[in-house]
């Protein structure tokens, strides 16, 4: 009997070696075909070719490439490896799948773009294998989601990668980035970038960047990343394109997130130390941020429909100042909607103006103040109606004080200042108050002037706190339509803070700041009403350097400022948007072009609605003028034909006067007053 078991025993483990060694004769074989299958259904699937030079075996689960090249479809080189070792489990060799354990890569050569910018790599994130390039958001984010989404796929547990090297243009100029060495052992990524970027005479300036993480952990989906400098020299980093430039650093950057399995539900965190930005579009100097962070919880829904929901109780930090924001985009047919919300309850002021870096608040840095805010903001916007656009920003105060000003003290424009006018050709400077001949106090400009501007640039300034949110609204319902800036909806207040104190240029930075000085003397009666308007018609520009509604009404009607008809009035104002152009109004003879007729009926009817002028004076309104004054001589040289978008600005302007007179019946004014200060 155990003669017959060990016979048995005996007969299996012979079986067993057989089938071993028949395995590993035929390993080459077998492995070449799993290689090969999925080299054709890659190529399949992207329309691209893969060529292998030479592969051999070390035992039952190593494999060693030589000269992996891999051709876009239109025949490009996209990557290359000189040397490729994997490492595989045995048993997934016997199911014809080969899984990865360990990779080793030394010689990778990526060539992302080619000298005109043009991307490579689309192919690898298409399903059909086509390079069609989509400027659909939603498919961007699918796109990335399928390329994350099959580069965890592919990660094995150990990865050692060595002398990688990509080769690129950015805006025609060679760059090249270095990864000397990079390791990932059960998920720990250690890596060294050194970025390389060409000029034109053939030098180069060299970054160098540490990065460490987590790269994936298979049971949580965890991944983390920390970015860091080499060395303190290898800062800034500066992207251009086209004639902009885009430069930043930071000693620290860290990302953390965690998706689900399906890639819908993420959350996670991003945070930089001492970030330094330097970017036009932002700001005319450098920002730079002691901490921010951002603490995200984030919705994804790709199908049936898009959907992309960043959720209120994500967190944003700035300097330790934290607010929450909500974020929703919605495609379910062929426009999108999004709504913005950010929102933050009762909060130290002083702590809001001391988080906020000074390159970006510079007229209010050092400001003191006392009390308390609070902050809600909120944007819905439908692309399928434009103009149903809803936007609403308010900033209220809880026993707020200013206990002593910054670089400026707004309050003192209150008494006689110079101003200084700025233009592209010129500066000009001039008193604003009595002892200037020019001056022209507030009783002594002609009603029919000081309403027709009023009720074309802000019919409600007398009644808001400095901000009318129909007429954002209207403004941008209008330049989404136009797909240009036609009109910012400013407020006088906004447009008399600018010129006082603000250039002209357009940032994010100089229109947050604007807002804020506006609040600050709305809120805080820092000027009466009176004094802000007297001081707006006597510095705006009305012509060609002409400054003050003295100047103006000597310039065009050779008449003082309480001397000027309705007619004339309604011109005057007509020029404000556009002081430099006044001349393209007028033909060949002298006379106002027709499609100023709709403007003149808009402000004559708002006139005699509001008493300023009689039926009588409304129904004898002329839609001309004869200019009498030194303006005269600039007709002569003007432009005959009318530039069509000087029609559209016009056109623009009577849609927003409507918008604001129907607005004095809508506009939620509680925290107003209908009584002149």
């Amino acid at each position: 009997m155990n003669h017959k078991r060990f016979y048995f025993i005996g007969l299996i483990v012979v079986v067993v070696l057989t089938g071993v060694f028949a395995l590993f004769s035929k390993r080459d074989r077998i492995l070449w075909s799993v290689i090969e299958s999925r080299i054709e259904k890659f190529e399949a699937n992207t329309a691209a070719k893969v060529t292998v030079r030479s592969f051999t075996m070390e035992g039952l689960d190593r494999l060693h490439i030589s000269d992996l090249l891999l051709l876009t479809p239109s025949s490009d080189t996209l990557a290359t490896v000189r040397r490729a070792s994997i490492k595989f489990d045995f048993l997934s060799l016997l199911r014809l799948t080969a899984d990865i354990d360990e990779l080793d890569l030394d010689g990778v050569r990526l060539y992302p773009n080619d000298q005109l910018g043009n991307k490579r790599y689309h192919f690898l994130s298409s399903k059909s294998g086509t390079t069609e390039k989509s400027h659909d958001q939603g498919g961007k984010l699918s796109s990335f989601l399928r390329s994350y989404k099959g580069i965890l796929s592919l990660l094995p547990s150990s990865l050692s990668v060595s002398d990688v090297i990509v080769v690129g243009y950015q805006n025609g100029s060679p760059f090249k980035a270095s990864f000397p060495e990079t390791s990932l052992k059960d998920g720990q990524l250690e890596s060294q970038v050194i970025y390389r970027v060409y000029d034109n005479s053939g030098s180069s300036t060299e970054k160098c960047f540490i990065l460490t993480g987590n790269v994936h952990d298979v049971d949580s989906e965890l991944s983390s990343l920390k970015v860091y400098p080499g060395n303190a020299s290898s800062f800034p980093i500066v992207l251009t394109k086209g004639e902009e430039s885009f430069s930043f650093s930071f000693d620290t950057l860290y990302v953390k997130f965690i998706s689900d399995k399906r890639y819908e539900n993420w959350e996670g965190n991003i945070s930089l130390s001492t970030l330094y930005v330097d970017y036009a579009r932002l700001a005319s100097s450098p920002i730079t941020v002691d901490s921010c962070s951002f603490d995200y919880r984030l919705i994804l829904r790709l199908d049936p429909f898009e959907h992309i929901e960043l959720d209120s109780s994500s967190v944003c930090s700035l300097n330790g100042f934290d607010f929450h924001p909500y974020f929703l985009y919605e495609k379910r047919d062929s426009f999108p909607t999004i709504s913005i919300r950010a929102k933050r309850d009762s909060f130290l002021a002083q702590r809001m103006l001391d988080a906020f870096p000074p390159s970006i608040f510079p007229h209010i840095s050092g400001m003191k103040t006392s009390g308390s805010l609070s902050y809600n903001f909120s944007l819905d916007l439908d692309f399928g109606q434009v103009d149903s656009v809803r936007f609403s920003s308010s900033m209220k105060k809880h026993d707020f004080i200013i206990d002593s000003y910054g670089s400026v003290d707004f309050r003192s424009v209150a008494q006689p200042f110079t101003y200084h006018a700025y233009d592209e050709e010129a500066e000009t400077s001039f008193l604003v108050g009595p002892d200037n001949v020019d001056f022209t106090p507030l009783n002594e400009v002609s009603p029919y002037l000081k309403n027709a501007v009023l009720y074309s640039e802000d019919g409600l300034f007398y009644v808001h706190k400095g901000f009318l949110e129909t007429a954002m609204n209207a403004a941008i319902a209008k330049d989404i339509q136009e797909k240009r800036f036609v009109r910012g909806g400013s407020t006088i207040s906004m447009q008399l803070v600018k010129n006082l104190w603000l250039s002209r240029e357009k940032t994010l930075s100089r229109k947050l700041e604007e807002a804020m000085i506006v609040w600050m003397i709305e809120n805080n009666r820092l000027l009466t009403k009176d004094r802000m308007y007297e001081i707006y018609l006597n510095i705006i520009e009305w012509g060609p350097h002409i400054y003050g509604v003295k100047q103006a009404s000597h310039f065009y009607f050779a008449k003082e400022p309480s001397e000027l008809t309705p007619e004339e009035a309604i011109f005057m104002a007509s020029v404000i948007p556009r002081p430099k152009k006044f001349m393209w109004f007028f033909d060949e003879n002298g006379d106002l072009k027709p499609f100023l007729t709709t403007y003149f009926d808009i402000l004559g009817d708002k006139l005699l609605k509001h008493n300023i002028i009689t039926q009588r004076q409304r129904d004898e309104l002329v839609h001309n003028v004869v200019v009498t004054g030194a303006a005269k001589a600039y007709l002569r040289s003007s432009i005959t034909k009318l530039d069509d978008e000087s029609s559209q600005e016009m056109d623009g302007e009577s849609a927003l006067i409507n918008v604001l007179d129907k607005a004095m019946n809508n506009e939620d004014l509680s925290n107003g007053t209908n009584k002149k200060n």
